[in-house]
């Protein structure tokens, strides 16, 4: 009987890959420590890598922003999105990049993350304040960043 489950058991692990590494994840190991050491080499990949993030990221603010919850909601939701966004924000803005007068990727890069901070602060305060107004200004800082990374991501892909 064990016998028979055994037959039946392994070749099922095996094709499953149960135990086995998966590759996704030692390439976001390698991308993190890549990311760590900041070299200006590296720019092109961190930026592309943190950038997929920072989309990722976005969307799930932008899918909040447009739901049907109560602002006061929204507002506690957003608090807690923000946090990471705020320190993936950073590390874009921290990395480290050969200065060229060709090369307008990175400048567009730090508008769109400053474009981000301030419209996800805005609409932090005006989803507390239930003001319509400002929320709408949020969101045109939002999408001006969208834009920026959108842009910015096409000329990475680019100079691969």
């Amino acid at each position: 009987m064990k016998r028979k489950l055994l037959t039946l058991a392994i070749p099922m692990l095996l094709i499953t890959g149960v135990g086995c590494e998966s590759n996704v994840k030692k390439k976001d190991e390698v991308m993190e420590a890549s990311v760590k050491e900041n070299k200006k080499e590296d720019y092109n990949k961190n930026a592309t890598y943190l950038l997929k993030d920072y989309t990722e990221q976005m969307e799930e603010i932008k899918d909040l922003v447009d739901s049907r919850k109560s602002n006061k909601k929204k507002a506690e939701k957003l608090k807690e999105l923000s946090k990471p966004y705020f320190e993936l924000i950073d590390k874009i803005d921290k990395l480290d990049y050969k200065l060229a007068e060709d090369n307008k990727t990175p400048i567009n890069i730090s508008k769109a993350m400053l474009f981000s901070k301030s419209g996800v602060e805005n609409m932090q305060t005006g989803l507390e304040e239930d003001d319509k107004d400002t929320i709408e200004f949020a969101k045109k800082d939002l999408d001006e960043a969208s834009e920026l990374v959108d842009k910015a991501t096409k000329e990475l892909s680019k100079k691969k």
